[in-house]
C-alpha cells in the first residue's frame, strides 16, 4: 500500500533566476531516494506573498539577495506530488522569474536542519548545459520546459507526479 500525499496542499514559491548569460541559478538535492535538481523555493509563510517567498528562499538557499524589483509575475503555476525525506508531498507551486543583470556576491545559506542534509551549493548552468547533463529538474519533465521559461513563456495549472529518478 502507498501512502497518499497529504492534502490539502502547501503554497510553495521558486525563483527562476536567470544571469545575463541566460543561465539559471540551480540547488542540487539529494536524499536516500534519490538526487535532483531544483529551483531555489519553498514554503509561503502566513500573510506572505509568493514573490516575497520565493525572494526569502532563494537567499536562504543560495545567499543571493534577489531584489524585489527584478521578480516578474508568475511563469508557472501547477500541482506537484513529490517524494522527500521518504515522504509524499503535495504542493501548489508558483514559479517566478527574475532576469538578474547583476547580483551581489552570496551571503552563506540559511538551510533549516532538514534542507541541511539534502541540499547542496547552488550553482549556475545554462539550458544547454542541463539538457546535456540529463539534469532533473523539478517540476519540469523536459529541458525544453524549462528552456521556454527562461525565453519569456508561461505554463499555468500543470499537474505533475514527481519522483526522484533514482527511487523505485
Amino acid at each position: 500500500m502507498t501512502e497518499d500525499p497529504p492534502r490539502p496542499w502547501r503554497l510553495s514559491a521558486r525563483l527562476l533566476l536567470v544571469d545575463p548569460l541566460d543561465r539559471v541559478l540551480l540547488v542540487p538535492v539529494a536524499d536516500a531516494e534519490g538526487s535532483w535538481w531544483d529551483l531555489p523555493g519553498g514554503g509561503v509563510e502566513p500573510g506572505e506573498s509568493t514573490v516575497a517567498a520565493a525572494v526569502r528562499e532563494t537567499l536562504e538557499e543560495t545567499g543571493y539577495a534577489v531584489p524585489v524589483h527584478l521578480v516578474g509575475p508568475p511563469c508557472w503555476s501547477g500541482e506537484v506530488v513529490f517524494r522527500w525525506l521518504g515522504a509524499w508531498h503535495w504542493s501548489r507551486q508558483v514559479v517566478h522569474a527574475a532576469r538578474a543583470p547583476v547580483l551581489p556576491d552570496p551571503v552563506p545559506v540559511a538551510l533549516t536542519e532538514e534542507e541541511s542534509g539534502t541540499h547542496g551549493a547552488a550553482r549556475w548552468w545554462s539550458v544547454a548545459q542541463a539538457a546535456d547533463q540529463r539534469l532533473d529538474i523539478p517540476p519540469f519533465e523536459r529541458p525544453e520546459e524549462l528552456a521556454e521559461l527562461v525565453a519569456g513563456g508561461c505554463v499555468r495549472d500543470a499537474f505533475v507526479r514527481w519522483t526522484a529518478p533514482d527511487s523505485s
